[in-house]
């Protein structure tokens, strides 16, 4: 396995503070960055967080397909990724696909039942769906 080269966590890093800051269009230039200088790597536990901390940015910007698409690649590079379901989950609320939404929460719970913000979530779309 290669190691994550210095270039790729220094972008990594300054995407993770870009979104702290609240500057989404600069995490995602960073995260970007930080992927592709990744390519090669396979450290799926590394990928796992840019994808989902570029998805993250993106929802911040309530661009709910390519927070999907992001969050579609962190759950499969970690399987057991809480809150890549669970904020999955909500972007497909947003869009109206309820029983994706449902699913993905569940899914989510099911990894960590502690995890409030998804169980709000789904009494949310459970009441919106009529159960």
């Amino acid at each position: 396995m290669a190691d994550i080269s210095k270039d790729a966590r220094s972008f990594a890093l300054l995407g993770y503070e870009y979104n702290k800051k609240d500057d989404y269009d600069r995490a995602i230039e960073a995260f970007d960055n930080a992927i592709r200088l990744s390519a090669n790597m396979d450290d799926k536990v590394f990928f796992a967080e840019l994808y989902f901390q570029r998805g993250w940015a993106y929802s911040m910007k309530h661009d709910d397909d390519r927070s999907i698409e992001n969050f579609d690649k962190v759950i499969r590079f970690n399987p057991n990724h809480a809150k890549a379901y669970c904020l999955r989950g909500e972007a497909y609320g947003v869009k109206g696909k309820l029983d994706n939404a449902a699913s993905d929460l569940e899914a989510a719970l099911r990894i960590d039942p502690n995890l409030y913000q998804a169980r709000d979530l789904l009494q949310k779309v459970r009441r919106v769906r009529g159960y």
